[in-house]
């Protein structure tokens, strides 16, 4: 049986090209540091030391986050926005203990897998906000066929279909894949010789096999990035 759809006006062009000049991407460790605790860029930091690694990077940028609980709390709200697509309802959610935003989205991804119906309501979320109507169910199917992807990384890629297959949108289908321009995220480039390490601190395996490009962020290995960049990524 032939699947047929309706084609669905699609209106986002000029926002997902002025996206372009929006997203930072810089090779500065520290500013890649700084997303990954914080979940986003910062204008200051703590004293960085010469040809410090990003893995010390990190480290210091947390001493920074521990010594805020104001900043702590932040950053896990924060997280569980980009994970589940919606602000925590009462009792939903307890911060406890000082986690970076990439810990906290390693625990949120880890609970959509666990709690399917939440991956499936994130999905349900991102649809309508990108792309203006409802998720069909042949989308939720699909997007559970690569793994558990949490809802700011969902934008992203929904935001890379919809741009290349505009200006007429049937069921989203194809390898996902996130460009470093998304409108959505927060990017920070890193060098190819990085990626590795990077890959650890966020918490994501190794790479299975080489490859010409990567999202480093938790729920993004299924994904693929436009012109085989590398770069660290969290939710706008």
């Amino acid at each position: 049986m032939i699947l047929v759809r309706a084609l669905v006006p699609f209106t986002l062009i000029a926002g997902l090209l002025a996206s372009v000049t929006r997203a930072d991407t810089t090779t500065d460790t520290t500013a890649a540091a700084s997303l990954i605790v914080f979940g986003r860029t910062a204008e200051t930091h703590s004293a960085a030391a010469p040809a410090e690694s990003l893995t010390q990077a990190v480290a210091r940028e947390k001493q920074q986050l521990a010594a805020d609980a104001q900043s702590a709390a932040s950053v896990a709200q924060k997280a569980f926005v980009d994970a589940f697509g919606h602000a925590p309802a009462a009792g939903e959610f307890q911060s406890s203990g000082v986690a970076t935003y990439s810990e906290w989205m390693q625990r949120n991804v880890k609970t959509l897998s666990e709690q399917p119906e939440k991956f499936e309501a994130a999905i349900r979320a991102a649809y309508p906000l990108v792309i203006h109507r409802d998720a069909y169910p042949e989308e939720i199917t699909y997007w559970k066929k690569h793994g558990v992807v949490p809802y700011s990384l969902l934008l992203a890629a929904i935001e890379n279909w919809a741009r290349r297959n505009q200006p007429g949108l049937m069921v989203t289908a194809g390898v996902p894949t996130i460009s470093i321009n998304s409108s959505y995220l927060t990017t920070v480039r890193i060098a190819p010789a990085t990626q590795a390490e990077a890959r650890a601190v966020v918490g994501l395996t190794a790479a299975t096999k080489e490859a010409s490009g990567s999202i480093i962020a938790p729920g993004g290995e299924g994904i693929e990035t436009d012109g085989g960049m590398y770069f660290v990524a969290a939710g706008r």
